[in-house]
C-alpha cells in the first residue's frame, strides 16, 4: 500500500517555527509593526505587512536555517517508521517552493529524522 504524508505540520513542526520567525522579522527588520489580526491565515492579513514584506520574509526563511532546524511532530517518526516496517511505501508531500535549495534542505531533514 502507498501512503502520502504531508511534511509541514504533519511530520515537521513548521507553523510554530514560521510564526516565531515572522514575529522576529517584524521586530528586527520592520520596526515592530505588530499584528493586524491574530486569527488571520496569511502573513499579509496577520501583520501590517505589504506584499514586498511578505516576499522578503519568505526569501529570508527559505535561505536561512529555519527549515533545517524544525523539530519533528511528536511521535511522527515512530509511526511513519512503523508503517514503513509494515511494508507501506511512504511518499512525502509538500507545497514548499520547488527549488534545488529547498529540495536539498527537505531531503536532508527527512534523512536526519
Amino acid at each position: 500500500m502507498i501512503i502520502g504524508i504531508d511534511i509541514d505540520d504533519t511530520v515537521a513542526k513548521t507553523n510554530s517555527s514560521l510564526m516565531d520567525a515572522a514575529i522576529r522579522f517584524d521586530k528586527e527588520y520592520l520596526g515592530g509593526r505588530g499584528f493586524k489580526n491574530k486569527e488571520a491565515y496569511s502573513l499579509k492579513e496577520l501583520f501590517y505587512w505589504t506584499d514586498e514584506d511578505v516576499s522578503d520574509f519568505m526569501k529570508t526563511v527559505r535561505t536561512g536555517e529555519l527549515f533545517t532546524e524544525l523539530s519533528p511532530v511528536h511521535n511522527s517518526v515512530f509511526y511513519i517508521n512503523k508503517l514503513y516496517d509494515l511494508g507501506y511505501k511512504i511518499y512525502f508531500i509538500t507545497r514548499r517552493k520547488n527549488t534545488a535549495h529547498m529540495l536539498k534542505i527537505t531531503m536532508k531533514w527527512l534523512e536526519k529524522h
